[in-house]
């Protein structure tokens, strides 16, 4: 990413910078050596852009994206080396609490988000991916929720709703229980992006529509947004929280961890 100003309220850490173009702030993951798995550090910089972004009037767009590189990705999940020394249920629910907080925090944002997407989109990526209000799509895009064929673990209920929403249901149930990746094309299909860029126009595609951004009317858009947020609200309502526990304390959710960290397939046993 470039053409960065006010260089006085860039951050930079060893996982992600976060850094100012035009009037947009974007925080771009940095461990393109992980395909941007999402580490603690990643989380807590997505969390302080949301209220910086929130409480500077002069920023009209907050843009999430990957590092250039011969690997670009978005976000491939959560660092499983961080979710596998977990081991108490209490514990996992705390962590996977504090990260829908953060998919909370960039829905309600009253200006609008922004996901530069190439490569993988996995797990917790794509839930951040599908959190915000547009998605620019490169044309090397694959999103989705493998876990089904990879740690054999489960997602929040508001993880569930998102992704039925954004995508309808018989395709959220095709890609969850398949463990299929979407493409580019099938994005677009599915109305989550309005088209595919080859992957090296990415960030300039992503400039031109925040620069638009910029030059609306920003009650207007911070209207859209209020009443988009509260029919989500109430296709969330009712919700229930009843299946995490017994996925987590499995056998198979500690072998999936323990396959996918030793680079073997799983061998699942339904217990």
């Amino acid at each position: 990413m470039h053409e960065t100003v006010d260089r006085s309220l860039d951050t930079r850490s060893q996982d992600y910078f976060t850094t100012h173009v035009g009037s947009s702030l974007w925080v771009t993951f940095n461990r393109p050596e992980s395909l941007n798995a999402l580490t603690s550090d990643m989380y807590e910089g997505i969390r302080q852009a949301c209220r910086r972004a929130e409480s500077d009037p002069t920023v009209t767009s907050l843009v999430f994206g990957g590092v250039d590189g011969s690997r670009r990705s978005f976000a491939a999940g959560s660092d499983i080396t961080a979710v596998a020394d977990i081991l108490d249920w209490e514990t996992y629910r705390d962590y996977e609490d504090g990260i829908s907080e953060i998919i909370s925090a960039i829905q309600n944002l009253s200006i609008p988000t922004v996901a530069a997407i190439a490569g993988p989109c996995v797990g917790a990526g794509a839930t951040l991916a599908l959190a915000c209000d547009l998605r620019v799509v490169a044309d090397s895009v694959k999103l989705g929720y493998p876990m089904a064929r990879t740690t054999g673990g489960t997602l929040p209920p508001a993880t569930y709703v998102l992704l039925a929403s954004q995508v309808g249901i018989p395709r959220a149930l095709d890609m969850l229980l398949s463990s299929r990746l979407i493409r580019a094309q099938e994005i677009v299909a599915a109305g989550l992006a309005a088209e595919v860029v080859p992957e090296v126009e990415l960030d300039e595609a992503t400039k031109k529509l925040t620069e638009r951004i910029s030059t609306s009317a920003p009650l207007s858009l911070k209207a859209s947004k209020t009443e988009i947020r509260r029919l989500r609200e109430r296709l969330a309502e009712g919700a229930v929280d009843d299946v995490r526990q017994s996925v987590f304390e499995s056998a198979d959710y500690r072998e999936g961890l323990t396959a996918f960290l030793e680079h073997r397939p799983p061998v699942w046993t339904g217990r």
